[in-house]
């Protein structure tokens, strides 16, 4: 495939080409056309990977952190490594490292050393190189540096940052004191890690409904060692609740239940995951504030959950307690935001549903974007990188998460500009 990259987008094309149009679900690896092995990612925002990586059949090639093990296949650990969006503000990372925020800063959740609002990117974290960075529907973000040890910063309710205490950090702060860190995932309340010498999950913050798999509604100030986390080759953090593939693609979930977000069949919380009976034929998962959505591997996408905005894409606002299938596709990439998700088509077009796309209950395209490569969705905004490296947003902008230097909303994706330096 060629996406038609410009030399000013080759810095960013190892992240940004990462979709191949055509690519079989499994088997096989595609190339880009420099003829380099390339692999597909899932959304941001989301917490789930999935796709193929150079390693094919067997994973006894994975290159972890960036691939995993699913399925016998390697596939892309992380979504979108470079884009995360809070509820009102929003990150970008360069594949230099370098890291730039806007939006929001009330808990100082832009890692800028104040706590005043920014309208247009700044940079972040300046004595900081990353090479990831999460962060969804909250004031936390959280980040893997290049020497793979593990940054949070913001607001520190229910200790999501991981520093031992509840304080806010303007400034990021380090998760103790190991370079051991492959992945981080940043949800409202809690907080998600992946270690690279033995691929186990990490989990701290809060607890309340059981969110962390513990077996305890206690909160965690510290990451502790989610049990028997080795066997889950992708995570996905929600408000309040968790979701994850296991290696063999199966689906697990537990924590908060109430809008029948774990696609259990019923509303029930659980502190400890649960598998659901739906198969082994899952390829990511991504978790929303109180829905889910997940692709198998035929790239059929399915929701269940909260569906009060039309969040599940299935022409009505009724809740669904097991995974239902949604009309279209076939779809590549999936992104559950607070009240919204967003789908990315085969031909590498946008489409979004509930609040961000105007609550349409059923996906509906997104502007003339036909080379979206990742999307990330916040709560009332979202965005989107496009294979050409640029990143473009829409949606609501009232604290200038929109990255325009105003507060004006936008129904249609307005292209950001990162300032140097």
């Amino acid at each position: 495939m060629a996406l038609g990259l410009s030399s000013a987008a080759c810095e960013r094309a190892s992240v940004q080409v990462l979709i191949p149009a055509l690519a079989p679900a499994f088997g096989g690896s595609p190339t880009s056309s420099a003829g380099a092995p390339i692999s597909m990612a899932a959304a941001p925002g989301s917490g789930g990977g999935g796709g193929l990586g150079a390693g094919g059949i067997g994973c006894d090639r994975c290159a972890f952190p960036d691939e995993v093990c699913l399925r016998e296949t390697c596939v892309v650990a992380d979504t979108s490594p470079f884009l995360a969006t809070g509820v009102t503000s929003t990150c970008d990372l360069l594949a230099d490292g370098r890291l730039y925020c806007w939006g929001r800063n009330a808990t100082g959740e832009l890692a800028v050393g104040d706590e005043t609002d920014r309208l247009s990117p700044v940079r972040s974290a300046v004595e900081l190189g990353f090479r990831q960075v999460s962060g969804f529907g909250g004031e936390s973000y959280c980040g893997v540096a290049l020497d793979s040890a593990l940054w949070c910063w913001g607001s520190n309710g229910h200790g999501v940052l991981g520093l031992g205490d509840t304080a806010n950090r303007a400034l990021p702060g380090q998760v103790g004191d190991d370079l051991d860190w492959g992945l981080s995932l940043m949800a409202s309340g809690h907080a998600c890690a992946r270690r690279l010498s033995d691929a186990s999950w990490w989990c701290w913050g809060r607890n309340v409904d059981g969110e962390l798999g513990l077996g305890s509604n206690e909160d965690q100030l510290a990451p502790v060692r989610l049990p028997d986390a080795g066997k889950f080759a992708q995570l996905a953090l929600g408000w309040g609740h968790t979701c994850a593939l296991s290696e063999q693609g199966a689906l697990w979930c537990w924590g908060r239940n109430s809008e029948s977000q774990l696609g259990l069949g019923d509303n029930a919380q659980r502190t400890e995951p649960q598998p659901l009976n739906a198969g082994s034929e899952w390829s990511r998962v991504s978790a929303g504030a109180h829905h889910t959505c997940a692709l198998r591997s035929d790239r059929t996408l399915w929701c269940w959950g909260d569906n009060a905005y039309g969040q599940l894409g299935l022409g009505d606002k009724a809740r669904r307690a097991d995974p239902t299938e949604v009309p279209g596709g076939p779809w590549l990439e999936v992104a559950a935001g607070v009240w919204s998700t967003c789908v990315i088509d085969q031909q590498r077009g946008l489409h979004c549903f509930g609040q961000v796309a105007g609550n349409a209950p059923t996906p509906r395209r997104v502007g003339d974007i036909a080379d979206a490569a990742n999307v990330s969705v916040g709560s009332r905004h979202a965005c989107a990188l496009r294979g050409s490296g640029a990143l473009w947003c829409w949606g609501q902008n009232g604290d200038g998460q929109l990255g325009q230097g105003d507060t004006v909303p936008s129904e249609q994706p307005v292209e950001v500009q990162l300032s140097g330096g």
